[in-house]
């Protein structure tokens, strides 16, 4: 992604940014595609209609790890505070798989238990699904579940370095809102199909969902656009177009690559250290937070 190549490989020696070129990766377009009717009549279907009382409601679709940089604790908190969302759509979060809470790491079992925690806080019975396991033959079906309901997928996530679910949702032509961090840049500025949000900002998230759920009109845009986005830039033809006419460019260049001149930059020597007894107190700062991690850089 164009973030590796400025905030990741810049913090390495010899960085050249001009002698780097993303690539968009391929995805599997014979099993993420849009609604066919075939959905309807899933197992899966089925499980998430054990969960609400209005099943035929839009759906908000998460799915991910049950890791806490996720940020599926927040979604929770925007759905559970939000009544218009409440009233637009159900919310199915899809966090691994489980058979008991108690048996799982310390770390998702953490999270899942504060999600359960805060459906129960924000008495969310009927509106939020949880299903505790799925099969990798799911995924696609519950992106064109959601695509069939004009729902939305979400990536929360407090960083993303790339970002695979948001493309098998474009290509199930299911419209996106997602973290403004790595990935999701690059994917929607290709595919025009979503919201990028800041994920600390409770209400720029509810905001953005509401309107991609809101629109009628603008949800069939996205979800055209993701679909022309997804064929033009991730599909396996597309990378291998891509690729191939890079690697013409480059030999039918008559240029020489730079030579590397041996030298360390000043700023990675191991020759200093920085204390700090962090103890929560940046959390509720973000001012403070910004100008702490600019220090570090």
């Amino acid at each position: 992604t164009n973030q590796e190549i400025e905030e990741q490989y810049g913090l390495y020696n010899h960085y050249q940014p001009e002698q780097m070129k993303v690539i968009p990766p391929g995805t599997e377009l014979d099993q993420f595609f849009p609604p066919d009717g075939s959905e309807q009549d899933s197992p899966m279907r089925q499980e998430l209609e054990r969960f609400l009382v209005q099943p035929d409601k839009p759906f908000i679709l998460a799915l991910s790890r049950p890791d806490a940089r996720k940020n599926l604790g927040i979604l929770l908190e925007v759905y559970g505070e939000s009544a218009a969302l409440q009233r637009a759509a159900n919310l199915v979060i899809i966090a691994g798989t489980r058979d008991d809470i108690r048996d799982m790491g310390s770390r998702p079992q953490e999270v899942l238990t504060d999600l359960l925690l805060s459906i129960d806080q924000y008495d969310l019975y009927g509106k939020v699904a949880y299903p505790k396991q799925h099969q990798p033959a799911d995924v696609p079906v519950l992106y064109r579940l959601a695509a069939a309901l004009h729902g939305v997928f979400i990536n929360p996530a407090l960083t993303e370095p790339f970002g695979l679910t948001l493309i098998e949702a474009a290509a199930s032509g299911l419209p996106i809102v997602a973290t403004e961090d790595g990935g999701p840049r690059d994917i929607t500025g290709n595919c025009r199909n979503g919201y990028l949000v800041d994920p600390l900002d409770q209400q720029d998230i509810a905001k953005a969902l509401l309107k991609v759920l809101s629109d009628a009109r603008q949800w069939r845009e996205l979800s055209a656009s993701g679909l022309a986005g997804v064929q033009r830039h991730y599909s396996w033809q597309a990378h291998t177009e891509t690729y191939v006419a890079t690697l013409q460019e480059m030999l039918a260049s008559s240029k020489q690559a730079p030579a590397i001149k041996p030298r360390r930059r000043s700023g990675l020597y191991h020759d200093r250290a920085i204390f700090s007894d962090l103890d929560q107190n940046l959390l509720g700062d973000p001012e403070s937070l910004a100008d702490f991690l600019a220090f570090l850089k």
